[in-house]
């Protein structure tokens, strides 16, 4: 059986006998292909890897012979003339299939998903114990004895993967009651990210749930200062509700970074009466529908749902969010799961806290809209499946503008010529 690690050292074995992966030019190989595993790396991708901008005239013989020994290693029972296999030659790459649940890294992200819909059913102990399973897999940084993939975007969004598993990790663990239990090790990844927010704000929340008011406070202020003096900015929105909580006074999350991103409306905005009202109508149910804009480029679509935005404010007290699905061009159209992330973020999620899949997203987006009042806009929309799934409160109001010409039936959506 083939098992591959790379959340560490790049190790391969057999069953329980360890290879040798070979020297560090074969290794970088080999680590660009894992990152890549399941999909297509090209051999200019390769040779850029090994060579950067200078590779020499034999470039393509040697990334040969490399493949070669890979294939060997990964594969020992494949014929040297047959094709396909663990890695195949395809087109002017190669691909990398290795079996179910041979790499470290398909079964974190296997165990991150499976923590993130129980989190979204309400198993709060499964949850953790599945995050608890996909971060022991981390020996170290990934690839750490790679040192020329120090700097790969893939090895830094790796990175970036196991700290959000990490910080929902500790979360959960907050939540079930354990803060005992991950107190030392929060202390000690706060004293070597001294400026990262979310991990002081976890610090902070486990010192106050076992009782270490003082040291909170402590660690407040220090973040708070380090924030001034290193950065010059002020604590982000995690970090003040952290220290409202703190301070035991009453938590409005609405009124920390209430979104207000709706464009400035058009000055000399006149007309439009009746449309003005069918927006207040449409408003005016219960739940409120989603509106719909059509109309050819150019008409104004946007001005007049950015006008009644501004217009009728007052009752959108949690915000105005306002989000470009670029749906004019067909290649660079928002998704829909990506738009969901920008929407989490606008109501102040971190980063880190963002789910990977678009149910997860959804599910957050569900629980952070409860209860608020907001008008959502989302602009040049070209098609239904570009618009997240609402599901919210009733209290949200969502309008999209868009540019394509037809009547839609739904009895929940609002149609403006």
């Amino acid at each position: 059986m083939l098992v591959v690690q790379v959340l560490g050292r790049l190790r391969v074995w057999h069953g329980d006998r360890e290879v040798d992966t070979g020297p560090p030019t074969r290794r970088l190989v080999l680590g660009v292909l894992l990152l890549n595993a399941g999909r297509l790396t090209t051999r200019r991708e390769l040779i850029e890897s090994l060579w950067q901008e200078r590779p020499p005239s034999s470039a393509v013989n040697v990334l040969h012979t490399h493949v070669k020994h890979l294939r060997r290693l990964l594969d020992p029972q494949r014929s040297p003339r047959g094709r396909g296999g663990v890695l195949a030659t395809v087109g002017d790459g190669y691909l990398l299939r290795l079996p179910d649940n041979a790499l470290d890294l398909q079964r974190f992200r296997q165990s991150v998903h499976a923590a993130q819909t129980a989190e979204g059913d309400g198993e709060l102990v499964r949850a953790v114990a599945m995050l608890r399973e996909a971060l022991r897999l981390w020996e170290d940084d990934p690839l750490c004895d790679v040192p020329m993939l120090d700097n790969h975007p893939q090895v830094m969004g790796l990175r970036a993967e196991r700290r959000r598993a990490q910080l929902s990790y500790w979360d959960l663990m907050l939540q079930a009651g354990h803060a005992a239990e991950i107190l030392a090790a929060l202390a000690v990844e706060g004293a070597v990210h001294p400026l990262d927010e979310a991990v002081q704000a976890t610090l902070i929340r486990a010192y106050q749930a076992t009782g270490q008011r003082t040291a909170a406070f402590e660690r407040y202020e220090a973040t708070r200062r380090a924030l001034a003096d290193e950065l010059g900015v002020s604590p982000g929105p995690e970090l003040t509700r952290t220290h409202h909580q703190l301070l035991g006074e009453p938590v409005n999350r609405h009124a920390v970074g209430i979104p207000r991103q709706l464009p400035a409306p058009v000055p000399d905005f006149v007309g439009r009466v009746d449309d003005l009202a069918r927006l207040d109508a449409a408003h005016a149910t219960r739940p409120p529908g989603v509106v719909v804009v059509c109309g050819t480029a150019g008409v104004g679509k946007t001005a007049l749902v950015v006008h009644w935005g501004h217009l009728r404010r007052d009752r959108f007290p949690d915000g105005r969010i306002y989000l470009d699905m670029r749906g004019e061009d067909v290649e660079h159209a928002l998704p829909a799961q990506e738009a969901l992330g920008r929407l989490l973020t606008a109501v102040g999620v971190p980063d880190q806290d963002i789910p990977s899949d678009a149910q997860s997203r959804a599910a957050r987006w569900r629980t952070e809209t409860d209860g608020r009042r907001l008008l959502v806009v989302l602009d040049n929309a070209a098609s239904t499946e570009q618009i997240p799934q609402r599901e919210a409160d009733p209290g949200t109001a969502w309008s999209a503008t868009t540019g394509w010409l037809r009547v839609n039936p739904h009895p929940t959506r609002h149609f403006f010529p």
